[in-house]
């Protein structure tokens, strides 16, 4: 899958209302069954390129949670 695709698919799960409080690097791979918002289908060192490349936007912002970093799109 493309980088742009997966931008895209990052930007459209984190306006999903599910994401309203920002989502961790594997709630966008892992779904769970009662998860109503899309997943992507790719590897996580994709995901992950994809979002550094949307924080470099300005698109989405990363914050730090206890031990695990938030992604959520920036204002």
């Amino acid at each position: 899958m493309d980088m742009k695709k997966i931008k895209k698919m990052i930007v459209k799960i984190l306006e999903h209302p599910e994401a309203d409080e920002g989502l961790h690097l594997r709630n966008f791979i892992n779904l769970h069954e009662e998860d109503e918002r899309p997943g992507i289908d790719a590897s996580e060192k994709d995901v992950l390129t994809a979002l550094r490349e949307l924080i470099n936007e300005g698109i989405v912002i990363a914050g730090n949670m206890e031990t695990e970093t938030i992604y959520e799109l920036a204002d």
